[in-house]
């Protein structure tokens, strides 16, 4: 859905506007690395991407234009510097939870129906943003203790945020489970999802013993992130076989 790769692209510009301190410490590559002329066109490119996605949204429908503007307003609390929930422990992570449920949410509602099975397979990626987020404050340690942020490493620990990743991975193979019993997915498609959750967990091991390793841990963090999309295929797989039995 382009609204949605619109917002998506937008936010994460506004981010890299609003984190510049931040992005330098851990050496990252954001805006304003770039000239200042370059920097203010991309600020009009973020405003732009946040009107054109928005407009995209409510020519589909009324629910899915609301669901973008929620979206927006998360965007925006989140990295605003008034607001910044970007500092805020657990807020942080339930935040840009929020937003991939948000995003899921608009793909439901723009078929023009709601449905309970649509809200429980967006939670799955509610639930995926407590493996990437805490994963990526690892290897963003440095710069957030200096920039005085609250992440879960910080707070709770490094061994016990893997704990959470792999609550987290539980969690999703139970989406898939409770999806079944209540909705009568087809069953290859939670066999799919739950093939995909074992090989997250295979991950996350691996990282917790390379964590130090920060272009180690950016590879592991990569490869769950798709796998974000191959456990919505797998949703989609087995609510499709329903309809052909």
């Amino acid at each position: 859905m382009v609204a949605c790769y619109f917002l998506a692209l937008a936010t994460y510009l506004y981010n890299d506007i609003t984190d510049y301190k931040t992005d330098t410490v851990n050496k990252r590559n954001s805006i304003y690395n770039l000239e200042n002329r370059r920097q203010q066109i991309t600020k009009y490119y973020t405003i732009t991407f946040f009107v054109v996605s928005t407009m995209l949204a409510f020519s589909i429908n009324i629910p899915t234009g609301i669901a973008s503007v929620a979206f927006s307003i998360l965007a925006l609390l989140y990295s605003h510097p008034k607001t910044h929930l970007k500092n805020m422990f657990v807020i942080k992570t339930a935040v840009t939870g929020g937003g991939a449920f948000i995003i899921s949410m608009m793909g439901c509602l723009s078929s023009g129906s709601f449905s309970s099975l649509g809200v429980v397979s967006s939670l799955i990626g509610f639930s995926f943003y407590f493996i990437l987020g805490p994963l990526g404050d690892i290897g963003d340690l440095k710069g957030d203790k200096e920039d005085g942020r609250r992440t879960f490493p910080i707070v709770i620990g490094i061994k016990n945020s893997f704990m959470l990743m792999i609550v987290a991975t539980f969690a999703i193979s139970s989406i898939f489970l409770i999806s079944n019993v209540l909705f009568g997915i087809n069953i290859i498609g939670v066999g799919l999802g739950i093939t995909v959750t074992l090989f997250m967990l295979i991950r996350i091991i691996q990282a917790s013993r390379k964590y130090t390793n920060k272009l180690e841990l950016g590879r592991y963090r990569n490869s769950i992130r798709y796998c974000m999309f191959a456990c919505q295929i797998s949703m989609l797989v087995g609510t499709a076989l329903v309809g052909m039995t």
